[in-house]
């Protein structure tokens, strides 16, 4: 199925993305949005986007709407990434992304939504070593420790679930501030970065493109 025109969709999910963009356009939201970022996608925004064109107020923040920030980051058309943004910042639920995806043509289905290609690479994570491994090569390296680490938890957790895309945070019961644990996992991570998804009840990763090959 192909991606939709915007007025090609029904009266009701037009006016579902409509209120997205609204929402998305806050400042309070392009903040979060721009927090949740790796320092590489920073950079890549930053280099994408004019000094001209940065937030009159906040100048660390550029001045692009979210979906187009992510259009840039992603390569997806900014509808898609105006549904899958208001996914990352809890405005909308899971089962409402992968409708409104569904609706406009891209990823049909929710199996697509939540995973990666069966042939594109995956990392492996030694529980025994302490180390992640990608296309043969350790990428990242942790303590050895009899107790797992909330970080070795998340790892272990990725590849029990044979690395989705996307899986649910196995520490939201905890007090663990997530936002932190992922900030030092990508600080050792060269090669795998990781994210937040809906206010940190998901949890994503992703490879570099250069590492990808």
């Amino acid at each position: 199925m192909a991606l939709l025109k915007f007025e090609d969709l029904g009266p009701k999910t037009q006016d579902r993305i409509k209120k997205l963009v609204k929402e998305l356009g806050f400042d309070v939201n392009r903040i979060l949005f721009w927090e949740s970022l790796s320092e590489k996608d920073k950079d890549i925004l930053k280099n994408a986007i004019e000094n001209k064109k940065y937030h009159p107020k906040n100048k660390a923040l550029p001045n692009a709407c979210i979906p187009q920030m992510w259009t840039i980051l992603h390569n997806e058309p900014e509808i898609v990434g105006t549904i899958k943004t208001a996914f990352r910042l809890d405005l909308i639920s899971r089962n409402d992304r992968d409708e409104l995806l569904q609706k406009i043509g891209w990823d049909a289905s929710p199996i697509q939504v939540q995973k990666k290609s069966s042939d594109e690479k995956k990392p492996f994570w030694n529980q025994r070593e302490g180390k992640l491994y990608f296309n043969g090569k350790a990428v990242l390296t942790t303590q050895r420790r009899k107790k797992l680490s909330n970080i070795q938890i998340i790892l272990q957790e990725f590849q029990d679930q044979d690395w989705l895309a996307e899986m649910k945070n196995p520490l939201i019961k905890t007090n663990y501030l997530i936002k932190n644990g992922i900030e030092y996992l990508n600080s050792i991570s060269k090669v795998i970065q990781f994210s937040i998804a809906a206010g940190g009840n998901y949890l994503c990763w992703s490879v570099q493109k250069s590492a990808n090959k």
